[in-house]
């Protein structure tokens, strides 16, 4: 699970960094893009980048979240099993 939290993480850290590198470079060469008409391709081509790291960043939360609740689980299932013997032993009277 950490494995796939980590990936996911490198992965949307690079989408990032991809997208950031397509915004700057259109930025400074604006009016190139705008004398050739390529503002729906740049902006189609940052979108494109940020749909992809917001999918890895969907992947680390709901991993993020699977781990949380398996720890509870665990936590709350210890006790359960820790103090089973409290009540059977007042319903059987020891």
């Amino acid at each position: 699970m950490a494995k796939l939290t980590a990936e996911s993480t490198e992965e949307g850290t690079d989408a990032y960094g991809e997208a950031g590198s397509i915004a700057q470079q259109s930025m400074s060469l604006i009016k190139t893009v705008h004398a050739f008409g390529r503002q729906q391709e740049a902006a189609s081509r940052y979108d494109e980048k940020l749909n992809k790291a917001y999918k890895f960043g969907a992947i680390k939360g709901f991993m993020n979240g699977l781990g949380l609740e398996l720890t509870n689980l665990i936590i709350f299932c210890t006790y359960a099993v820790a103090f089973w013997p409290v009540p059977i032993s007042f319903v059987r009277g020891l």
